[in-house]
Protein backbone atom coordinates (compact mmCIF):
# COMPACT_ATOMS: atom_id res chain seq x y z
CA UNK A 1 0.00 0.00 0.00
CA UNK A 2 1.40 3.37 -0.98
CA UNK A 3 1.28 6.23 1.57
CA UNK A 4 -0.99 8.33 -0.69
CA UNK A 5 -3.63 5.60 -1.08
CA UNK A 6 -5.45 6.59 2.13
CA UNK A 7 -6.06 10.24 1.17
CA UNK A 8 -9.76 10.97 0.53
CA UNK A 9 -10.99 12.36 -2.75
CA UNK A 10 -11.34 16.00 -1.62
CA UNK A 11 -8.21 18.00 -2.23
CA UNK A 12 -6.77 20.58 0.11
CA UNK A 13 -7.54 23.18 -2.53
CA UNK A 14 -11.22 22.16 -2.61
CA UNK A 15 -11.39 22.30 1.19
CA UNK A 16 -9.74 25.72 1.18
CA UNK A 17 -12.26 26.96 -1.39
CA UNK A 18 -15.15 25.67 0.75
CA UNK A 19 -13.75 27.33 3.89
CA UNK A 20 -13.02 30.58 2.06
CA UNK A 21 -16.52 30.58 0.58
CA UNK A 22 -18.05 30.27 4.06
CA UNK A 23 -15.71 32.94 5.47
CA UNK A 24 -16.58 35.22 2.55
CA UNK A 25 -20.29 34.97 3.41
CA UNK A 26 -19.62 35.69 7.08
CA UNK A 27 -17.50 38.75 6.23
CA UNK A 28 -20.21 40.05 3.90
CA UNK A 29 -22.81 39.59 6.68
CA UNK A 30 -20.56 41.39 9.17
CA UNK A 31 -20.10 44.28 6.74
CA UNK A 32 -23.86 44.39 6.11
CA UNK A 33 -24.63 44.60 9.85
CA UNK A 34 -22.01 47.31 10.36
CA UNK A 35 -23.43 49.31 7.47
CA UNK A 36 -27.08 48.86 8.49
CA UNK A 37 -26.33 49.93 12.06
CA UNK A 38 -23.93 52.71 11.02
CA UNK A 39 -21.17 51.28 13.22
CA UNK A 40 -17.72 52.80 12.90
CA UNK A 41 -14.61 50.68 13.48
CA UNK A 42 -14.27 52.16 17.02
CA UNK A 43 -17.95 51.24 17.65
CA UNK A 44 -17.23 47.68 16.57
CA UNK A 45 -14.17 47.58 18.82
CA UNK A 46 -16.27 48.82 21.76
CA UNK A 47 -18.89 46.13 21.10
CA UNK A 48 -16.17 43.49 20.97
CA UNK A 49 -14.62 44.69 24.24
CA UNK A 50 -18.02 44.68 25.94
CA UNK A 51 -18.27 40.98 25.07
CA UNK A 52 -14.71 40.24 26.23
CA UNK A 53 -13.31 39.98 22.71
CA UNK A 54 -10.32 42.03 21.62
CA UNK A 55 -9.26 42.93 18.09
CA UNK A 56 -7.02 45.74 16.99
CA UNK A 57 -8.61 48.72 15.29
CA UNK A 58 -6.48 48.17 12.18
CA UNK A 59 -7.65 44.53 11.99
CA UNK A 60 -11.28 45.63 12.25
CA UNK A 61 -10.70 48.20 9.50
CA UNK A 62 -9.06 45.55 7.26
CA UNK A 63 -12.07 43.27 7.68
CA UNK A 64 -14.48 46.12 6.93
CA UNK A 65 -12.50 47.42 3.93
CA UNK A 66 -13.96 47.13 0.47
CA UNK A 67 -12.99 43.81 -1.11
CA UNK A 68 -11.93 42.28 2.21
CA UNK A 69 -14.24 39.31 1.69
CA UNK A 70 -11.74 38.05 -0.90
CA UNK A 71 -8.75 38.28 1.46
CA UNK A 72 -7.48 35.55 3.75
CA UNK A 73 -8.11 36.11 7.44
CA UNK A 74 -7.46 33.74 10.32
CA UNK A 75 -11.01 32.64 11.03
CA UNK A 76 -10.75 31.76 14.73
CA UNK A 77 -8.84 34.83 15.88
CA UNK A 78 -10.23 37.49 13.53
CA UNK A 79 -13.56 36.61 11.92
CA UNK A 80 -15.11 34.47 14.66
CA UNK A 81 -15.05 37.21 17.36
CA UNK A 82 -16.68 39.66 14.94
CA UNK A 83 -19.26 37.04 13.95
CA UNK A 84 -20.03 36.20 17.58
CA UNK A 85 -20.52 39.82 18.60
CA UNK A 86 -22.10 41.35 15.50
CA UNK A 87 -24.15 38.50 14.11
CA UNK A 88 -24.90 36.22 17.05
CA UNK A 89 -25.11 38.57 20.04
CA UNK A 90 -27.01 41.34 18.27
CA UNK A 91 -29.67 38.77 17.27
CA UNK A 92 -29.29 39.57 13.60
CA UNK A 93 -31.21 36.90 11.77
CA UNK A 94 -30.94 35.68 8.25
CA UNK A 95 -33.11 33.60 6.03
CA UNK A 96 -33.56 30.13 7.64
CA UNK A 97 -32.80 28.42 4.33
CA UNK A 98 -29.48 30.29 4.15
CA UNK A 99 -28.70 29.35 7.74
CA UNK A 100 -29.50 25.71 7.02
CA UNK A 101 -27.37 25.76 3.88
CA UNK A 102 -24.47 27.26 5.84
CA UNK A 103 -24.81 24.64 8.56
CA UNK A 104 -24.84 21.87 5.97
CA UNK A 105 -21.75 23.35 4.32
CA UNK A 106 -19.99 23.59 7.68
CA UNK A 107 -20.92 20.00 8.48
CA UNK A 108 -19.51 18.84 5.13
CA UNK A 109 -16.35 20.86 5.72
CA UNK A 110 -15.96 19.34 9.20
CA UNK A 111 -16.54 15.84 7.82
CA UNK A 112 -13.97 16.35 5.07
CA UNK A 113 -11.49 17.76 7.58
CA UNK A 114 -12.01 14.73 9.81
CA UNK A 115 -11.50 12.44 6.81
CA UNK A 116 -8.29 14.27 5.95
CA UNK A 117 -7.08 14.09 9.55
CA UNK A 118 -7.84 10.36 9.72
CA UNK A 119 -6.13 9.80 6.38
CA UNK A 120 -3.08 11.77 7.49
CA UNK A 121 -2.91 9.80 10.74
CA UNK A 122 -3.03 6.54 8.82
CA UNK A 123 -0.41 7.85 6.43
CA UNK A 124 1.80 8.78 9.39
CA UNK A 125 1.43 5.23 10.76
CA UNK A 126 2.41 3.82 7.38
CA UNK A 127 5.40 6.15 7.15
CA UNK A 128 6.50 5.19 10.67
CA UNK A 129 6.30 1.51 9.71
CA UNK A 130 8.30 2.18 6.56
CA UNK A 131 10.90 4.13 8.58
CA UNK A 132 11.19 1.26 11.04
CA UNK A 133 11.69 -1.18 8.16
CA UNK A 134 14.38 1.06 6.65
CA UNK A 135 16.14 1.30 10.00
CA UNK A 136 16.11 -2.50 10.34
CA UNK A 137 17.45 -2.84 6.80
CA UNK A 138 20.17 -0.27 7.48
CA UNK A 139 21.20 -2.06 10.67
CA UNK A 140 21.39 -5.37 8.82
CA UNK A 141 23.38 -3.78 5.98
CA UNK A 142 25.81 -2.22 8.46
CA UNK A 143 26.31 -5.62 10.10
CA UNK A 144 26.89 -7.24 6.71
CA UNK A 145 29.36 -4.51 5.76
CA UNK A 146 31.22 -5.04 9.05
CA UNK A 147 31.46 -8.80 8.36
CA UNK A 148 32.69 -8.17 4.80
CA UNK A 149 35.22 -5.60 6.09
CA UNK A 150 36.61 -8.22 8.49
CA UNK A 151 36.82 -10.75 5.65
CA UNK A 152 38.59 -8.25 3.41
CA UNK A 153 41.02 -7.38 6.21
CA UNK A 154 41.70 -11.10 6.66
CA UNK A 155 42.20 -11.55 2.90
CA UNK A 156 44.52 -8.51 2.80
CA UNK A 157 46.50 -10.00 5.67
CA UNK A 158 46.73 -13.41 3.95
CA UNK A 159 47.75 -11.79 0.65
CA UNK A 160 50.40 -9.70 2.40
CA UNK A 161 51.74 -12.81 4.14
CA UNK A 162 51.79 -14.78 0.87
CA UNK A 163 53.52 -11.94 -0.94
CA UNK A 164 56.16 -11.79 1.82
CA UNK A 165 56.66 -15.54 1.65
CA UNK A 166 56.88 -15.30 -2.15
CA UNK A 167 59.48 -12.53 -1.87
CA UNK A 168 61.39 -14.61 0.70
CA UNK A 169 61.33 -17.67 -1.60
CA UNK A 170 62.47 -15.61 -4.57
CA UNK A 171 65.27 -14.16 -2.47
CA UNK A 172 66.32 -17.68 -1.31
CA UNK A 173 66.27 -19.00 -4.87
CA UNK A 174 68.33 -16.05 -6.08
CA UNK A 175 70.76 -16.45 -3.15
CA UNK A 176 71.28 -20.16 -3.90
CA UNK A 177 71.79 -19.59 -7.56
CA UNK A 178 74.70 -17.25 -6.81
Amino acid sequence: MKPNDAIPTISEQELSIMVNYEMRDVILDIKRVVEENHFSPPDVRRLLEEQGEFLGLSTIRRVLDEGSEDRNFHFNSTILPLKNVLLDNLNITEDPATTLLRLENLERICEKQEELIDALREQMKQLNRICAQYEETMTLCKEQIAVKDKRMDLKDSIIADLMKKNDDLIAQVQHRSK
